[in-house]
């Protein structure tokens, strides 16, 4: 991608923990001295509650560093501030 930019960016981040080794999510542990083994695992990554939102994640690529500044997409996928929302720390 020569000549190109690339900005990666992520949203929707309230209240998500998760770690990002990639490793399954363990279901039986044995302890081996000092050591935690894992010794079964989940055919996943992580579990949440249905009503959890998780964050995404987008990489934007551009000709210019400048066209970076142009890209709404953060914006027009992000969620709608809550009614009520105080934005008035805001300046």
């Amino acid at each position: 991608m020569e000549g190109k930019v690339l900005c990666g960016a992520s949203a929707e981040q309230l209240k998500y923990y998760f770690n990002p080794e990639f490793a399954r999510l363990p279901t039986t542990t044995k302890r081996d001295g000092r050591w935690i083994r894992v010794t079964g695992v989940e055919d996943c990554l992580a579990k949440a509650e249905s009503a959890r939102k998780l964050p995404w994640r987008v990489f934007i690529v551009a000709d210019k560093p400048w066209k970076l500044c142009e890209a709404d997409i953060v914006w027009a996928l992000a969620q709608a501030p809550e009614k009520g929302a105080d934005w008035s720390w805001i300046k």
